[in-house]
């Protein structure tokens, strides 16, 4: 999705986390939280700029999302870093929100991350 046309609009990376949360609270049944900062499982704390948790009646599935507002394309280093905060709190998937792309390898580490 080409967002660019509009994302003049979201000056800083407080107002594009705020975008990205809006988005996710219209999409039905689930609760959004803003710049949430967790315990994982190791004892270390991590922060994640949206955590979306779907509930179902057997099931619950929480979604990290980082969102980065930066004058660069997003590194491999920062994949690596959502991958393991994914596994550390226990999540089942993540996602990057970005104004600016990602580098090559960054895309090919996601992928190879699933």
């Amino acid at each position: 999705m080409d967002i660019s046309g509009f994302m003049h609009k979201y000056y800083d990376w407080d107002a594009f986390e705020k975008f990205v949360k809006d988005l996710y609270e219209c999409d039905g049944d689930i609760t959004v939280q803003r710049d949430v900062t967790e315990l994982d499982r190791y004892g270390a704390k991590r922060q994640t700029d949206v955590k979306i948790v779907r509930r179902t009646r057997f099931h619950k599935f929480i979604t990290l999302v980082e969102c980065k507002r930066w004058k660069d394309p997003v590194s491999r280093d920062r994949i690596d870093v959502l991958a393991a905060s994914v596994e550390a709190l226990g999540a089942n998937n993540g996602a990057i929100f970005t104004t600016t792309g990602f580098e090559e390898g960054a895309k090919a580490y996601a992928k190879g991350k699933g």
